[in-house]
């Protein structure tokens, strides 16, 4: 509790009339007086925030027309670390598991979940902060607002700590610190009741019924009353799909450029729950989403029992991206634009997939899922994020708060693709099998696994290494499918071995003075793959993508990932 700006009052009473005790202890003729302080600090007359047991200080709250004011700062740090405050546009953004709560400065009416709401006071700005009329959002932030004019004692109570309530025995004094040798702050009649919290050296921490913090000792206090935290209200909530008791995610994408497959020429995916067609993208920096969805591809996935959790891309382009997460506005138009969507083709899902953002963007990127997944949820949307294996790239891997994203989004679906990528420039498996593993370690320390879902690929690459007149090797490659990988080297006649290290079959051959290797995916790779779905107890597995693997691939997921151990 931090030190009072006080008046002292009688400070120089004499030993004899206001002796308490007196203890003589003779050792040598020496006598030593024991009394209480006499030393009285009335308490600061300063407009004071309490919250539970501490005394935030002054200057930390405001009332204006009979309304509590706090500033952002104050909220960000006690209450809600994840409010969000745009300054070039005076708005404040307030997120829950279930609400989003959008106010601007001097505006006195607000959003909340798309609906417009009254105000009874609006968001001020003083020396160019917000401060926030937080009564407004006592509910959301399961708390108390007080307000005691006559002390000028604001009290925030959490109603989700337990809370102790005494009464006072016997006529008392409040005192700043434990110990009757400390200066006292207000006398208390028997009765009163007090709000009673940690005990040290036989005094307890209270605050009264005015608001005025303090200790007291123990045995002037009987604690008669120890209130639980408040239940949380209930609301109804939207039931999100969930795979059947036992059975885990099978997800696959349908990759979409600009037409959508022809659903009759797609064969049976045995044991697949989830597709997920890549519909949407960020098509400008005003946060207009280009469309390429289809009502016969959802009516088709749900005659087939698929969920169908349409992909939203930022399109890799990190400077659009910037544009429009950096917006309070534009992330609404966008979300709003995606809600739409999502009840018009009937939609069961969003899978967001923001790849090549920059660094300083990240936190704007969760501020994104955090205002989606309250109304997403409201529609009975599934909402999953696709992030990278961790790395050292500050626009394809540091960007992501993999834990942020974890504790908003229903699932995070890790895309083990591209240890080694098209452009490198060395030549290696697209994922092998120890890389896999020890990204999948990577994410489970930050993202729980009933969350994370295994992303695996279906392609592969050839790579194709040059030897020059001057020495030096350059190195390109191109995608396959499974079924093209296997074509080429038959034709090739190319000798497959197994690569203990990367857990595949590896394939090379020389053609002149260009060396060509591939490692396969194939049924052996995606056995060990799924394995790892099991030995980790992740949610479940996501393929990249449909089209490119073999009909036998489909059975080895469904066989290995439906396996009780």
């Amino acid at each position: 509790m931090p030190a009072y700006p006080y008046v002292r009052t009688n400070k120089n009473r004499p030993v004899g009339p206001f002796l308490l005790f007196i203890i003589f202890f003779i050792t040598g003729g020496l006598v030593i007086y024991l009394y209480p302080s006499f030393v009285h600090i009335r308490p600061d007359t300063e407009l004071h925030l309490i919250i539970d047991d501490t005394d935030i200080g002054e200057n930390k709250a405001d009332v204006i027309q009979g309304e509590v004011f706090l500033p952002v700062e104050i909220v960000q740090e006690y209450l809600d670390p994840e409010i969000y405050w745009e300054e070039d546009t005076g708005r404040v953004i307030v997120t829950t598991k279930n609400k989003v709560v959008r106010m601007a400065t001097e505006e006195i009416s607000a959003r909340v979940n798309a609906q417009d709401v009254s105000l009874q006071a609006p968001v001020i700005e003083k020396n160019g902060r917000p401060w926030i009329p937080i009564e407004f959002l006592a509910q959301l932030y399961r708390i108390d607002v007080c307000y005691y004019p006559d002390t000028q004692r604001v009290v925030i109570i959490s109603k989700d700590r337990e809370h102790q309530q005494g009464r006072v025995l016997t006529g008392t004094k409040l005192r700043t610190a434990p110990g009757f040798r400390n200066p006292w702050l207000v006398e208390l009649q028997p009765g009163e009741k007090v709000e009673v919290f940690a005990k040290e050296n036989g005094y307890y921490l209270a605050r009264t019924s005015r608001g005025i913090l303090g200790y007291l000792p123990q045995g002037d206090v009987a604690v008669r009353i120890i209130s639980r935290p408040y239940p949380v209200e209930t609301e109804q909530k939207p039931v999100l799909w969930q795979p059947p008791e036992g059975k885990r995610i099978n997800l696959t994408w349908e990759f979409v450029v600009k037409r959508n497959p022809d659903t009759g020429r797609i064969p049976a995916l045995p044991g697949v729950n989830v597709v997920a067609p890549t519909w949407f993208h960020l098509n400008d920096t005003a946060g207009s989403i280009a469309n390429r969805a289809s009502s016969s591809y959802v009516s088709w996935a749900h005659r087939r029992g698929y969920q169908v959790w349409a992909l939203f891309s930022n399109g890799f382009n990190k400077e659009i991206t910037h544009a429009v997460l950096s917006s309070a506005e534009k992330r609404e138009k966008v979300i709003d634009q995606l809600l739409i969507y999502a009840e018009l083709y009937d939609l069961d899902g969003i899978n967001i997939d923001f790849e090549n953002v920059y660094l300083q963007d990240g936190p704007l990127l969760v501020q994104f899922v955090r205002e989606l997944v309250p109304l997403a949820h409201q529609q009975g949307l599934v909402v999953s994020v696709d992030v990278t294996v961790k790395g050292g790239s500050p626009n394809y891997s540091l960007f992501y708060d993999r834990e942020a994203l974890g504790e908003i989004a229903d699932y995070v679906i890790l895309m083990t693709y591209d240890e080694h990528w098209a452009g490198s420039s060395e030549a290696g498996s697209v994922a092998s099998l120890p890389w896999v593993e020890k990204g999948v370690l990577g994410l489970l320390e930050e993202v729980p696994r009933e969350k994370l879902i295994l992303g695996v690929p279906f392609y592969t690459r050839l790579w194709i290494e040059t030897e020059h007149e001057n020495g030096s090797v350059s190195v390109k490659s191109r995608a396959l499918s499974m079924e093209q990988a296997e074509e080429l080297l038959e034709r090739k006649g190319a000798e497959v071995v197994f690569d203990e290290a990367a857990g595949q079959h590896y394939a090379t051959w020389r053609e002149g003075k260009v060396t060509y290797e591939i490692w396969l995916e194939n049924e052996t790779s995606m056995r060990q793959r799924v394995q790892l779905v099991n030995k980790y107890d992740l949610a479940g597995i996501a393929s990249w993508r449909r089209g490119f693997e073999k009909d036998e691939i489909w059975y080895i997921i469904k066989e290995e990932l439906n396996r009780s151990e």
